[in-house]
């Protein structure tokens, strides 16, 4: 028996990632591509296409280029994706590191991946101690160069952009290569379910060095026209004022965020409703659109989950279908979100007890 999907078949751009995400940037001009949650700095798509440019040339100037693997350490800022694209679309091969891991990992990581630079974060170099990296450079000082640095050729199925380890949870950590061609398909096949638009605002928090925050935050929100808001070092305060300030509209986030939302707030005394109230709210203006919260999914893969309730959707004509809202489940509570309480029986016990005697 062969199942097939109700959607139809995915197909796969042969472009680069870089080409994928930042295709249209120049015709988004100035729309608004990246805010830094701190500062409410504003970066403009075609200011970003313009810095990955002169980015891409000054890292040329420096030696890098096709098949260079580079690692990236640092937080989720605006200049994060400008280097990440400055070096993919050199033909370099980024490798993510997570800040959080020890001097010895991050040169053990450094060596598998046969790094030949690194971009790091002023505040994180001291991590660099124990990795054997000659050619170190600033995130908050990328090098810039005049001109356009060219784009190699690339063979989306055969040449590397990502080179992301794993967490190491069930052994070593090693290394996992994705292709062009990987990520792009991986989009495309997240797009077909997960509809970002141009008129989504999203919340940077999840690590762009992990792939989900990297694929569904960063490269899918940009390439769909979204507009990211960064937050550097997440805190539950924080968090929900960028929600409401920023009119959010999507907030992928990990499950102890869930599980604070649901404690009350961070701390701030409010009750669950109160949480859910902060992210309807960052959706404030947009009737039409839910605010949707989307948490990872084991073993570190994309946990995106099916919406429903899609216009168009063919999941949303089978009655019954899970998240489609056309279920015979039981009646939402308006009041406090959940599932509505049954009425109890006006007989209670009395009448229960009295009814398994008649029939004994």
């Amino acid at each position: 028996m062969v199942l097939r999907s109700p959607y139809p078949d995915v197909q796969v751009p042969q472009v680069s990632l870089t080409e994928y995400v930042l295709g249209r940037a120049a015709q988004r001009g100035d729309k608004p591509a990246l805010i830094d949650g701190a500062s409410g700095a504003v970066t403009t798509y075609a200011e970003f296409a313009d810095r990955v440019a002169a980015v891409a040339a000054g890292l040329a100037v420096e030696g890098i280029g096709p098949g260079n693997a580079v690692g990236l350490l640092g937080p989720n800022t605006p200049s994060w994706p400008v280097a990440f694209h400055a070096l993919v679309s050199l033909g370099a091969i980024v490798t993510p590191i997570n800040p959080l891991l020890t001097a010895g990992e991050i040169a053990k990581q450094l060596q598998s991946a046969g790094a030949r630079a690194v971009i790091v974060a002023e505040a994180l170099r001291g991590t660099l101690a124990e990795a054997d990296i000659d050619r170190v450079l600033a995130l908050e000082s990328l090098p810039t160069g005049g001109g356009d640095p060219g784009s190699p050729p690339v063979d989306p199925q055969a040449d590397l952009a990502v080179l992301p380890f794993s967490s190491g949870t069930t052994g070593l950590s090693k290394g996992v290569m994705l292709t062009h061609a990987n990520l792009v398909a991986n989009m495309e096949q997240i797009r077909s379910i997960h509809r970002i638009d141009d008129g989504d605002v999203l919340i940077g928090i999840l690590p762009f060095f992990h792939i989900y925050g990297q694929t569904v935050v960063v490269n899918l929100g940009l390439s769909q026209g979204a507009t990211i808001v960064t937050m550097a070092r997440f805190d539950m305060g924080g968090f929900l004022d960028l929600l409401e300030r920023h009119r959010v509209t999507r907030a992928h986030i990990a499950p102890p965020v869930v599980l604070g939302l649901a404690k009350g707030a961070g701390g701030r005394g409010a009750r669950p409703r109160a949480a859910r109230r902060d992210l309807r709210r960052g959706a404030a203006g947009r009737r039409h659109r839910r605010p949707r919260v989307r948490a990872p999914g084991r073993a570190g893969a994309p946990g995106v989950r099916h919406d429903g309730g899609q216009p168009g959707d063919p999941l949303r004509r089978r009655r019954g279908a899970r998240g489609s809202g056309s279920g015979r489940g039981r009646p939402a509570d308006r009041e406090h979100g959940g599932p509505a309480r049954r009425p109890r029986n006006r007989r209670g016990r009395r009448g229960s007890q009295a009814r398994r005697k008649s029939r004994g």
